[in-house]
């Protein structure tokens, strides 16, 4: 497991401990199969969370994190994502939209093509 960013780094220990264990798990998993692993985003400040136009608190309350998938092949990121959502569904944030668990969610918000990570709202820290 890298961080793209010392700040990362030193904040991962706030995050909540089962998405440390959720990490751990991912990081052998990208170990095992010969994926990088690079977390890109930990927790983060509500000025942060202003400038990037973000919606969500999920960082702030330190329940999510975001990786890179640079080097990732589409078979890869879709495999790693299935096994992932089904593995830790009775974690996983709730969708707003459709009601049902959601681990993961791709996306690319003008930062580069990334996953966001994030457990329920009731394992928000504060």
């Amino acid at each position: 497991m890298q961080f793209k960013h010392q700040r990362d780094k030193d904040l991962f220990y706030l995050l909540h401990p089962l998405l440390i264990m959720v990490i751990g798990d991912m990081n052998l998993y990208c170990h095992d199969n010969n994926l990088p692993f690079v977390i890109t985003e930990t927790v983060t400040t509500l000025a942060q969370d202003k400038k990037l136009k973000r919606v969500s608190s999920s960082h702030r309350e330190k329940r999510s994190f975001d990786s890179s998938l640079r080097g990732w092949e589409e078979s890869e990121i879709k495999t790693f994502i299935a096994h992932f959502s089904e593995k830790y569904k009775d974690i996983a944030a709730i969708s707003g939209s459709t009601f049902k668990p959601r681990l993961i969610v791709r996306h690319n918000s003008g930062a580069g093509d990334h996953m966001h990570f994030q457990i329920h709202s009731k394992f928000t820290i504060k």
